[in-house]
């Protein structure tokens, strides 16, 4: 989960394609975190869920309505093979002002070997790839806003003790391990109250 944490920092200070790869239920999770991080927290967050997508509606209607802020692709190893080619044709030229952010559950390298998956459209959407590891993917319980909020500041909690436990209450070297600035983690660590001072 350091490289993950990392890699998620980067990504939001990034404006280029983002693709997570894990389950649905922590995928959007850290895909809202990496948005509301961003320099476009001030824009929408539009989700699509991709297995739904009818023709012609991400050029109509989604990619209007993230203008200015980010498109989440879910699980978009589920896009119909005519789909993934208009969302080639999209990426490529028509995309406008927005970010876009897909996770899978899929192994698409596979899926593009079998020909269920187009190539160009995965090296588009692949420009950062993030993990997310097998144990950050538990589904949480409840209301999906109030549980996704409760789900991210508990992992965040948990992973932000074990790694300072883990480098002896040293900040400098937690922050080391986790992949991300000693200011960032401060931050983590005041808004749970595991500062030390």
């Amino acid at each position: 989960m350091p490289q993950m944490f990392a890699q998620l920092e980067r990504a939001t200070a990034s404006d280029d394609p983002l693709l997570l790869i894990g389950a649905a239920e922590f995928t959007e999770l850290l895909a809202t975190g990496v948005h509301d991080g961003s320099a476009r927290h001030d824009g929408p967050f539009v989700a699509a869920d991709c297995g739904a997508l009818r023709p012609g509606s991400l050029g109509r209607e989604l990619i209007p309505a993230a203008s200015g802020g980010t498109l989440f692709l879910a699980e978009v190893g589920d896009l119909p093979l005519p789909i993934q080619r208009e969302t080639v044709v999209l990426l490529e030229h028509c995309l406008g002002d927005a970010r876009v952010i897909a996770s899978t559950r899929h192994d698409l390298p596979l899926r593009v070997r079998a020909g269920r998956f187009a190539e160009d459209l995965y090296y588009r959407l692949a420009a950062i790839k993030v993990v997310v590891p097998a144990r950050a993917r538990a589904r949480p319980p409840g209301r999906y806003s109030a549980a996704r909020r409760a789900a991210l500041e508990r992992f965040e909690r948990e992973y932000c003790a074990g790694i300072l436990d883990d480098a002896g209450g040293v900040v400098a070297g937690a922050a080391r391990r986790a992949g991300i600035s000693r200011q960032m983690l401060h931050r983590l660590l005041r808004r749970y109250r595991l500062d030390r001072a």
